[in-house]
């Protein structure tokens, strides 16, 4: 579980193996064994990636347990952020809004 957050608020997301990876730069038995082994390894792994910045691709849905209902947010897809890419399409639709 993750808790990521944008200008709207916050939210707690699962996620897979692959998409872990993507946001902590590292393999999965690189991460476990730092967890296992140690705990200030695990904690810098975990500080290198506050305040960075993503693009998440999410599915969420209601799920009942105990009569209580609660909304289940899983990350499907994270994404790098291509700055260059990002610019450039802000400019065309700037362009295209101004004829």
């Amino acid at each position: 579980m993750i808790n990521v957050a944008d200008w709207s608020g916050n939210s707690w997301l699962s996620m897979f193996t692959t998409e872990a990876e993507t946001i902590l730069g590292m393999p999965a038995q690189e991460i476990g064994d730092a967890i296992e082994n140690n705990s200030e390894a695990a904690a810098g792994i975990v500080e290198r990636v506050n305040f960075k910045q993503f693009i998440f691709k999410c599915r969420a849905k209601m799920e009942t347990y105990n009569d209580e209902a609660r909304l289940k947010t899983i990350a499907v897809e994270v994404k790098t952020i291509d700055y260059k890419d990002l610019n450039n399409q802000v400019i065309k639709r700037i362009k295209q809004l101004m004829g």
